[in-house]
């Protein structure tokens, strides 16, 4: 959020700031009318040009991204250590022992110990289905993981439809801008032949080329880089997804609950990849509290 708020004041100071030190004024650049045409017509744009569920995929895009930056490193830590619980009661007390944590995670003590991971209802489903099925399948481990491999695919393929619109939307902006200067062209050619003075048909052609500003700032440096953004959210994301994936078929191939959860960890982001003395130290505060 930091490096976002940084971006848009360098932004608007390199751009509103130099026009305004080279003599603009700031009235000369903000015209209501022009700003409605462009913005209402991408508007309408995006609804026509997408379904309802794609909208509301944008929306889970977007909550998904602000979850993961208010819960921090807390939210792996978390997915680590469930999924270690999840499968050290397995290996210690069979498989039949998880039904009562994954018939209603909610309620249960290993999944309530970790409240961020809990909120992410789309994960914790995926968990309690790779384990439900893990635990019925009489087919090999190498099925089972290409079936996870697959659905995870298919999670993210849905989750950056909602990306890939905006990032459409955006590269259509400059020509909603142009549709703006157009019509104000329009308008001042109009003027022109009823013989309107020079300084008026000056302003109106002013006036539709703020249209034109309007929709490459928009492009450029608005919904870009925001539609960029929410992509790279996307990929932190399913990597919980691939977490899980990974920690699941280490166990089944014979692995103990903590090199299962190691070969978890190996799946997260780069940049808060905990260590494995970090990861022994959280495991062993787990069975200390256990």
């Amino acid at each position: 959020m930091k490096l976002l708020m940084l971006g848009a004041a360098v932004i608007g100071g390199s751009v509103f700031g130099m026009f305004w030190l080279n003599g603009g004024q700031f009235e000369t650049v903000f015209h209501l009318n022009e700003l409605v045409l462009v913005v209402g017509t991408a508007l309408g744009a995006f609804l026509v040009g997408n379904t309802a569920r794609v909208l509301g995929d944008l929306r889970a895009v977007v909550v998904a991204a602000m979850r993961r930056r208010r819960h921090g490193d807390a939210f792996e830590q978390e997915l680590l250590t469930l999924t270690y619980s999840l499968l050290q009661t397995s290996s210690r007390d069979g498989v039949r022992a998880l039904d009562v944590h994954l018939d209603d995670p909610s309620r249960s003590p290993i999944f309530q110990r970790s409240r961020h991971v809990l909120s992410n209802t789309k994960l914790v489903d995926f968990t309690v289905d790779a384990l439900r099925v893990a635990s019925l399948s009489k087919g090999s481990r190498s099925e089972l993981d290409s079936l996870l491999a697959m659905e995870i695919e298919s999670r993210e393929r849905r989750m950056m439809h909602p990306v890939q619109a905006l990032h459409k939307l955006g590269e259509s902006m400059p020509g909603f801008g142009i549709i703006a200067a157009v019509l104000g062209l329009v308008l001042a050619m109009y003027d022109i032949g009823a013989g309107a003075a020079t300084a008026t048909i000056t302003r109106q052609v002013a006036v539709a080329m703020v249209g034109t500003f309007f929709g490459v700032f928009a492009c450029y440096a608005v919904i870009g880089p925001l539609a960029n953004r929410l992509s790279q959210s996307v990929v932190v994301e399913m990597t919980g997804y691939e977490c899980v994936h990974a920690a699941l078929i280490a166990f089944l191939s014979g692995k103990t609950p903590l090199l299962s959860a190691d070969a978890g960890r190996r799946m997260l982001q780069y940049g808060t990849l905990p260590s494995f003395n970090a990861l022994e130290g959280w495991v062993r505060n787990v069975e200390d509290g256990r």
